[in-house]
């Protein structure tokens, strides 16, 4: 019997740990709290419930928190907070230490999920897990934080994080959304964090990208008095903006051999302190910012950089702001797509390039079917055939073609890694005649364009096939073309003669 009540009480045992107990706020003791037991029911996890609570939390619960019905929790005294279990606070709850004597040491996630948290007068805050804000949640950091290599700040949609202080990248930032104040210096960002998407606002201090190295700073929208990357740091603009709202060395101060670069198919913007036309001097001359690591020729800049005024930002002081970013697509030309030299199984297509620059790239796309024109990997062949160096025609040979099988094509100008122009779509039929009358027009007239198959009226060095009643205006020397009737009728107004 012994030996089978020690299964059972092993068993037990067991099952207790297996089930972890959740403590959740009422508030019922009405004196705000976290150390009054009758302010929590206690859930042990196993089915049984105790309301009010025998016990708190007490200051290292292993057991989960949740609080969620909009009460403000204190913290105050009873030694450092030492959750390992998760806390979840929500529906507009806030929980907040006051003894500046105890320190949060958060070793359980944390999940702010429209509810606060708020760190208070503690010295410290240790972070060795994931605080997790979102849907209106927030925290505010107002000590020294460090971690042990563990923790992380998440902040995803709506969610809100600000630190009182500066930030030095002591444990991952990831951003998914939401917002992250600064109130300090921000530098050394985490090799781990995350910049996807939402704000990072520096409000005092500067920004300062780490030395020797590139900085992406992603899809985030970057807001600061300044910048001022360390000694050959490189901030990489690949998406998101970056605003500057300080005039203080025009936002940006340059190091040696620092400048922030917009990498090829940027969708980057920028706004400065300063007016549109002191933007080439002021940023661009000096190599501040460069375009794919090149710096500009003011030439290169009027054609490759949109520059517009921008309304003052927060915090700002100067008197005039310019948000700039790579050019529009209206900075290139292309036009007069056409094929000729149409065989049974070839044909050249050819379009004139009317306004260029050295770094852009013509392309041909052709293939069965028509696609869009800014996507080059949805058409069967996309092509470079040369750089946009002067205003010219650029052809392109296709051959192994399939003889009556339509092919569409188009050109591009591709420029900064993207399509900054192109053609219309147009289409041609490999054969073995170069023109071929199809009636689609429906008025039989050999004088009306669409009439023929690739939209154009013959002429006699073309090779013609008549599928359709076709009538022609005038005299008519068949010795002077090559015509070849396929079972329709044939007429002209005029002679004809064999």
């Amino acid at each position: 019997m012994k030996k089978a009540l020690l299964t059972i009480v092993a068993i037990a045992a067991a099952t207790s740990i297996l089930n972890a107990g959740t403590y959740t706020w009422t508030g019922e003791a009405k004196d705000g709290l976290w150390f009054t037991p009758g302010n929590w029911n206690y859930d042990d996890g196993g089915g049984n419930v105790t309301s009010p609570a025998s016990t708190s939390p007490g200051n290292a619960p292993s057991d989960d928190v949740v609080i969620a019905n909009g009460d403000t929790v204190t913290y105050s005294p009873g030694g450092d907070w030492m959750p390992t279990g998760t806390t979840t606070i929500s529906g507009g709850s806030t929980l907040v230490q006051v003894s500046g004597g105890a320190w949060p040491n958060i070793q359980g996630a944390m999940i702010l999920d429209g509810g606060h948290y708020d760190s208070g007068s503690a010295g410290q805050i240790r972070v060795n897990a994931t605080i997790t804000v979102r849907n209106g949640g927030s925290a505010t950091l107002k000590n020294t934080v460090n971690t042990s290599g563990a923790g992380s700040l998440v902040i995803e949609t709506g969610g809100t994080i600000v630190r009182t202080s500066t930030w030095s990248g002591a444990l991952p930032l990831v951003m998914r959304g939401g917002w992250f104040e600064c109130q300090g210096t921000f530098s050394n960002p985490n090799a781990a964090d995350e910049y996807t998407s939402g704000t990072i606002f520096v409000s005092s201090g500067e920004f300062q990208p780490p030395s020797n190295t590139e900085f992406d700073l992603g899809g985030v929208d970057w807001i600061g008095r300044m910048i001022s990357p360390r000694q050959n740091g490189v901030p990489i603009l690949s998406g998101g903006s970056l605003t500057l709202f300080n005039s203080g060395n025009d936002g940006f101060y340059q190091m040696a051999g620092v400048h922030a670069d917009f990498p090829a198919g940027s969708g980057a913007t920028v706004t400065v302190p300063r007016a549109p036309a002191d933007v080439y001097s002021r940023y661009f001359s000096n190599g501040k910012f460069t375009v794919a690591g090149a710096t500009l020729t003011q030439a290169e800049f009027a054609e490759q950089i949109v520059v517009e005024a921008a309304a003052t930002p927060t915090n700002g002081n100067a008197s005039a702001y310019s948000t700039f970013r790579l050019a529009a697509v209206s900075a290139y030309g292309i036009t007069s797509p056409s094929a000729g030299g149409i065989g049974e199984t070839s044909a050249t297509i050819s379009a004139f390039v009317s306004k260029t620059d050295p770094g852009a790239a013509v392309y041909a796309l052709w293939g069965a079917a028509a696609a869009a024109t800014d996507d080059l990997s949805a058409w069967d062949h996309a092509e470079n055939v040369g750089a946009a160096v002067a205003n010219e025609t650029f052809t392109k040979a296709l051959s192994g073609l399939t003889t009556e099988v339509p092919v569409h094509y188009a050109f591009a100008i591709v420029t900064n890694g993207a399509v900054a122009a192109a053609t219309a779509v147009k289409t041609f039929t490999p054969s073995a005649y170069s023109a071929v009358f199809t009636g689609a027009a429906g008025d039989g007239l050999w004088a009306t364009p669409g009439n023929w198959r690739d939209g154009v009226v013959p002429t006699q060095s073309d090779t013609i096939r008549i599928d359709a009643d076709c009538t022609r205006t005038g005299n008519l020397n068949l010795q002077d073309w090559d015509i070849t009737v396929n079972g329709a009728a044939f007429t002209s107004t005029g002679e004809i003669t064999p």
